[in-house]
């Protein structure tokens, strides 16, 4: 099977192809989920990349939990030669699963790329390594942006939790207002697309009982935006880093794409309703239903403030959130979460009640029942 040449932004040089195959490396990989695997295979590639410089771990990569899709570990190069100066700070290096992962990868490098250049804070991408013979799939470089994620930051100081949904909301309104000439996605249409993804995977998975939700998906689609707009599609509290004494940042953009501000503000909406929690402290605190009940109204509230919303396109696209979501579970039960570059693990998520719920909200918007 041949491997596709790594991707590069400019401060990298490119690589010799890996002209091997993949049965011949298989019981090489080194294993993305163990740290000392990752520093061994990192600091190999690393040096491969920079020879001559002596290059070490000034911070041994440490795993960051809670993601579904990536392996991610921070680190941070030294040098008695000097590091580079793309390299000389923190780091991220976030590892798929499988090769399947590679088209999103890419994805995720090219929005961060156009981002980044347009000064909307987001990890500066470094460098995208595309071929799998190292970790089994795909994985990129980015600086790492100082800060907590946003909901570490309620977990430890609950007394924000009343002002940070608002500051939430501000931040995802100005990413609507950036202009979206020459975003790295495809030229039609953002809701053409997903309908059209949706009915392949319902066809190609089987899911027939999803296929009335589709139906009414289809039936009931609303009228293109007047000015697409960027979306990132997975704007949550996890994805948002927040640092009192700088401007925040926001991560994770496989999803990213363009099109009506209303499918990402009801994407935000679903996950902050149906999303398990891999912490229960703060929402045990305020109670779970309270609690997100309030900083999905405060979000709301927040954003309405800014940029007006349409509540008929705002119910349709909550309802298109969770049958995507579906879908992609869906897909997952039948081929595992590695047929889209995610981890295996992601697959303990999925349990009864979290399913329920998302097709309960998929119900609550439209009326229609639908299940996996």
């Amino acid at each position: 099977m041949a491997e596709k040449r790594m991707a590069i932004s400019p401060l990298v040089r490119p690589r010799k192809r890996f002209s091997g195959d993949r049965s011949a490396v298989a019981e090489h990989l080194l294993d993305a989920a163990d740290p000392n695997h990752v520093a061994a295979g990192l600091l190999g590639y690393l040096r491969a990349l920079h020879p001559g410089l002596g290059l070490g771990f000034l911070e041994y990569p440490a795993h960051v939990p809670n993601g579904w899709e990536t392996h991610t570990y921070r680190f941070q190069l030294q040098s008695d030669h000097g590091v580079p100066d793309a390299w000389a700070g923190p780091l991220v290096v976030r590892i798929y699963a499988s090769p399947q992962g590679a088209p999103r990868a890419r994805h995720e490098f090219a929005v961060q790329q156009f981002l980044h250049a347009r000064s909307f804070r987001v990890p500066r991408p470094i460098l995208l390594e595309e071929t799998w013979n190292l970790f089994g799939g795909p994985f990129l470089i980015l600086e790492r942006l100082p800060g907590r994620t946003l909901f570490d930051t309620m977990l430890r100081q609950p007394y924000r939790v009343w002002g940070l949904p608002t500051r939430m909301a501000a931040l995802h309104a100005r990413l609507h207002l950036l202009p979206a000439k020459g975003f790295p996605v495809p030229e039609k249409p953002f809701l053409d697309r997903r309908l059209a993804e949706l009915r392949s995977r319902l066809r190609q998975f089987e899911l027939y009982g999803l296929a009335p939700g589709l139906d009414w998906l289809e039936r009931h689609r609303p009228a293109p935006p007047r000015i697409p707009r960027i979306l990132h599609l997975d704007y949550h509290p996890f994805n948002i880093l927040w640092n009192f004494d700088a401007p925040p940042g926001v991560i994770d953009w496989t999803e990213a794409d363009v099109g009506d501000p209303h499918a990402d503000i009801a994407t935000t909406l679903m996950l902050l309703a149906c999303v398990p929690q891999p912490h229960q402290s703060l929402w045990a605190s305020l109670s779970v239903p309270v609690g997100r009940l309030l900083m999905r109204r405060w979000y709301l509230s927040g954003y309405r403030r800014r940029l007006p919303l349409d509540e008929n396109k705002l119910a349709y696209y909550r309802a298109l959130a969770a049958f995507h979501r579906l879908a992609g579970y869906g897909r997952w039960l039948c081929a595992g979460p590695t047929s889209t570059g995610c981890k295996s693990s992601a697959l303990r998520y999925l349990s009864p009640g979290h399913l329920a719920r998302v097709e309960h909200y998929f119900r609550r918007w439209t009326g229609v029942t639908v299940h996996i």
